[in-house]
């Protein structure tokens, strides 16, 4: 069984799921075929054809060009026979029909014309035009008037025998026609003028009726409330109900309105007059039709400037009025609307009064209630012709159909949307003495009864279903059902079944699932419960919660599947919890003596063979959130920590089931020494010194000296210090020691260091070369295994032995060990000779003697000076004051003069100064 499902749970529900039933009611007759309306002629050279089907086909054949008023005419089968603006005839080849110009309506007259077949007579046709309403000129008005085509002439193409027979001088611009009895095939056709038909209020409805014997030109006339003044807007629709029941009459303008009638078919009485009030007070109603059920009537009011509705009233609501639902608002123009054969509503889109659309709106399911109707605007595209503002009327007898179904409120309906997988009863109540002929899609049927059933229903079941309920009794008319159906697919009933890991206690079976997001078929809401007692008391699960599971590790929900059809099926979903891996903790420790980055804490791990449970899969993660977004650490690969010492890593378990769970792994790193201490690879010895000693870094468990000679290393001593007195090449090795699963184990790191000879220079010469009293170069000749730098201050040290631009004097040469073992120094006399001298008792070079020699530097030096010509004139003492300028006391003249010294040293020396007076 079905359960109907709000619309809160699933929308748009395509259509309510019906029952099978039977429906019984009383039909006026089948007068006519159902296809004298298959095809329309409108707007400017528009046109439209209703196929067998249902489907609607483009026309561009016809030649009507017309602002509102048209109307067509086909024979039994759907072939066209004529079609009018109300002022000219066109026949089925779209040329003029003989004869076929000037009729009295008008283009611009809302309902310009409407035809209607002479009873009992195939060839001849009434045209019954009404003009537009002249406001400026009354007396130009040509009022109801009718025209005979006969069918039979023209080899079949039909001539205007007979036209423009008045029956009224003045009316509106609205014409219906209606059967009247089924067995004489007479009808009514329906206007609205004043009451004799002359100028004056309009205010009286008239109904002629068309028999076997023609047009009765006396009219039965009913009473209004209206008071229409000439000159007023008469234009909008008039409209009958199918069944004859009902009139419906929009009077646009500001002094008009839309009313509701009762209608006798019998008399021919309009009666019960109801004002239906619009949506909006200023809007005015234009376009009329009623619901193929006859339960709602439908509008089109608008006002120049502002939005057009398209509106539905309720005809079996307490207050009609009240009940309009407004199915569509828009900025558009006034326009008409037209029940099709297709059992549907078209409407047509003006933008004003000189330009239409091509475009037509639909009211796909005009007999269902509110916006279920399904207005659908730009519905049809007319090829690029347009629509205006009318659409062709017709003889509303024309789509009186029985209905065969009932929708979920219980009204009968034309088209019915049912899901697959149903039960079906079609059908009419049963009749003494019928004949019940079925068709599906035109296709007859093997049923001969009044109804007939359609079981798990399916897709190929769709289509339009008619029937012919022919009677014997010559005075019961025959009637003609249809019903439309659109088997839509149901959701499978497929089984589902939910696993989820058991990762709060692997053990107990019990799990949270998200049933919010179990299912994922596109286009399927499901409706879940713990129980089919529940599913049948629409008890459902609230799935905006975690649930859990009542049965451990496996339990069975209910569900009902809603699709967008509005189709439900039920199935069931198995909840199954596995076994999940438990979330232990794991230490990994890792010792390393780190020669790359001492004591920094960070090490090398072998990650890939960390986890050896079998069965179970693991994925590691820097961070909590690397694991949420699935960034694993590449454990083929050595990992390095990134936090000194101890981190913490994450990982996710799976295991065989597919579960999985999460924890940590602590990775700790144990400190290493360090590999660079505080003293120097290379260190020195000084060769007269004592010996040196050294200290290693503190707070180490191990400490190891050794010589190196080679490949040979030998141990000389495991304190942290030690005394060395030889060169050579040395080891200091220091070490932690660990405990590693009762095992003890030290990581030790060592330096190599050398240790180099040093020592006080010994100054083996002194080389002087002299060139004048401030040019003087001296270089230093030294030995010893030190490094050394040279100074004659000892204040300023230089690498190189050799010095320049020295004066004469008395000079210390220092030698230091740049490996400090010392500094010794010498003192040398650089000698120097003055070049002139002035003996005139200024106390400045007043005498001529050597330079540099001294009591401690070459005191027993001899020098001699001698003139020009080689003659010796005096011997000079170098440690005395010099000599004077003197020659046996007379003082010897400006001259040049020569010396010569024998120094004590060995060295001898000569050169020339000058005796300046």
């Amino acid at each position: 069984m079905w359960n109907f499902i709000m619309k809160e749970l699933l929308q748009p529900i395509k259509k309510t799921i019906f029952l099978s039933f039977m429906i019984s009611l009383i039909f006026s007759c089948s007068l006519f075929g159902q296809k004298q309306a298959s095809n329309w002629y409108f707007g400017n050279l528009a046109g439209i054809h209703f196929n067998d089907d249902g489907t609607v086909t483009v026309l561009e054949n016809g030649q009507i060009n017309t602002f509102e008023g048209c109307t067509s005419i086909s024979d039994k089968e759907g072939n066209l026979l004529f079609y009018t603006d109300g002022e000219i005839v066109y026949n089925k080849d779209h040329n003029q029909m003989q004869n076929g110009d000037g009729l009295f309506g008008d283009s611009s007259s809302t309902q310009t014309a409407i035809i209607v077949p002479k009873p009992k007579d195939p060839n001849i046709f009434y045209i019954f035009t009404v003009d537009h309403n002249n406001a400026v000129d009354p007396t130009l008005h040509q009022g109801l008037n009718y025209s005979i085509a006969d069918m039979s002439a023209n080899n079949g193409l039909g001539a205007i025998t007979s036209k423009n027979i008045n029956l009224l001088e003045y009316c509106s611009e609205k014409i219906a026609a209606v059967v009247k009895n089924c067995l004489d095939k007479s009808l009514w056709v329906i206007t609205l003028s004043t009451e004799t038909g002359v100028i004056g209020s309009i205010n009286t409805y008239h109904a002629f009726e068309i028999n076997q014997n023609g047009v009765n030109i006396n009219s039965v006339t009913s009473a209004s409330n209206l008071e229409l003044t000439w000159g007023g807007d008469l234009r909008g629709y008039l409209k009958i109900s199918s069944d004859g029941k009902k009139v419906a009459s929009a009077n646009a303008g500001p002094d008009g309105g839309l009313y509701l009638y009762d209608f006798d078919v019998d008399t021919g009485k309009l009666s019960n007059e109801l004002e239906l009030q619009l949506n909006d007070s200023n809007h005015w109603a234009y376009g009329l039709e009623f619901s193929p059920n006859n339960k709602f009537l439908y509008a089109h009011s608008w006002i120049d400037g502002a939005e057009s509705h398209l509106l539905q009233y309720d005809l079996t609501a307490s207050d009609i009025s009240n009940s309009a639902v407004v199915l569509d608002e828009r900025e558009i123009y006034r326009g008409a609307l037209q029940l099709g054969p297709n059992n549907k509503i078209y409407r047509t889109i003006s933008i004003d009064y000189d330009n239409g659309t091509p475009y037509l709106g639909v009211i796909n399911n005009p007999d269902e209630k509110g916006l279920s109707s399904n207005y659908e605007h730009n519905a049809i595209f007319l090829n690029g012709r347009n629509g205006t503002q009318g659409l062709p009327p017709f003889i509303q007898s024309f789509f009186e159909k029985a209905t065969l179904i009932k929708n979920s409120e219980n009204i009968g309906v034309s088209f019915l949307d049912i899901c697959s997988g149903e039960n079906l009863t079609i059908g009419i109540e049963s009749y003494e003495g019928a004949t019940y002929r079925w068709k599906k899609d035109e296709v007859a049927l093997d049923y001969t009864g009044n109804t007939f059933t359609l079981n798990n229903i399916g897709i190929e079941d769709s289509g339009k279903y008619t029937l012919d309920i022919l009677f014997s009794d010559p005075f019961k008319c025959d009637i003609f059902g249809e019903a439309v159906i659109e088997v839509l697919e149901s959701p499978t009933d497929e089984a589902f079944t939910l696993t989820q890991c058991d990762t709060e206690n692997p053990l107990d079976g019990i799990a949270t699932f998200n049933l919010e997001d179990t299912f994922h078929t596109s286009g399927i809401a499901y409706l879940l419960y713990e129980t089919e007692n529940d599913r049948n008391n629409n008890n459902a699960i609230d799935v905006s919660v975690p649930y859990s599971n009542t049965v451990a590790f496996n339990q069975t929900l209910y569900y009902t599947a809603i699709n967008e059809n509005g189709c439900e099926n039920y199935g069931v979903l198995n909840l199954e919890v596995l076994e999940s891996p438990t979330d232990e903790t794991f230490t990994l420790t890792q010792t390393q003596c780190d020669t790359e980055n001492p004591s920094a804490g960070i090490v090398t791990f072998n990650l890939e063979d960390a986890f050896s449970t079998s069965g179970i899969v693991y994925s590691l993660y820097e961070t909590e959130n690397d694991r949420n977004n699935n960034n694993a650490i590449d454990v083929s690969v050595p990992y390095s920590n990134t936090v000194a010492f101890n981190q913490t890593l994450y990982y996710t378990a799976i295991n065989e089931n597919g579960c999985e769970n999460y924890g940590l792994v602590n990775l700790i790193v144990n400190p290493t020494p360090a590999p660079v201490f505080d003293f120097s690879k290379t260190l020195i010895f000084c060769n007269d010194d004592s010996p040196i000693e050294l200290f290693a870094p503190d707070n180490y468990h191990t400490y190891s000296w050794s010589t190196i000679n080679g490949a040979e290393i030998n141990e000389i001593g495991t304190n942290p210090n030690i005394y060395i007195s030889e060169i050579g090449d040395y080891r200091i090795e220091v070490g932690y020691g660990y405990t590693n699963n009762g095992q003890q184990f030290f990581c030790t790191s060592f330096q190599d260091f050398t240790v180099l000879p040093s020592g006080k220079a010994v100054i083996e010469n002194i080389e002087i070369e002299y060139g004048g009293s401030s040019q003087n170069t001296l270089s230093v000749i030294v030995s010893g295994d030190g490094n050394y730098e040279y100074s004659v201050d000892d204040f300023i040290y230089q690498q190189s032995p050799e010095f320049t631009n020295l004066s004469s004097g008395n000079i210390t040469v220092y030698v230091k060990d740049l490996n400090g073992c010392g500094i010794v120094s010498q003192e040398i006399a650089i000698i120097g000779f003055p070049r002139f001298f002035t003996p005139n008792n200024d106390s400045y070079n007043d005498t001529w003697n050597v330079i540099g020699i001294s009591n401690n530097n070459l005191p027993n030096s001899i020098i001699y000076v001698f003139d020009k010509y080689g003659n010796p004139i005096v011997q000079i003492d170098p440690l005395g004051n010099g000599w004077d300028g003197n020659f046996n006391g007379r003082p010897l003249p400006s001259d040049d003069y020569w010396y010569r010294a024998i120094l004590e040293d060995g060295r001898r020396l000569s050169g020339h100064f000058t005796l300046k007076r």
